[in-house]
């Protein structure tokens, strides 16, 4: 699971065991903690699914090659009651 909002938004909640890897950070190629990840399902999390949209189009022209979008994003796993975690990762 990578969750591409901002570190602030990030630190506020996220998906438990999240990586925090911004759209920022995709856009300008920095993505080494994601390369283990490259042949690996990764799911992209945002704030409502557009942030995460853009950013696995830039991953898949950077070789990643399964990625997800988790529709509704954080309001919809929020909504739902899902777990969320506040700890820095």
């Amino acid at each position: 699971m990578v969750d591409v909002r901002s570190s602030d938004e990030f630190r506020k909640g996220h998906i438990v065991d999240a990586l925090n890897v911004t759209l920022a950070d995709i856009k300008n190629n920095q993505t080494s903690a994601l390369e283990k990840f490259k042949a690996s399902p990764i799911i992209l999390v945002c704030n409502a699914g557009m942030t995460s949209s853009q950013a696995a189009q830039l991953l898949s022209k950077q070789g990643f090659e399964n990625l997800y979008n988790l529709k509704g994003g954080m309001g919809e796993w929020q909504a739902a009651n899902m777990p969320v975690s506040k700890s820095k990762r």
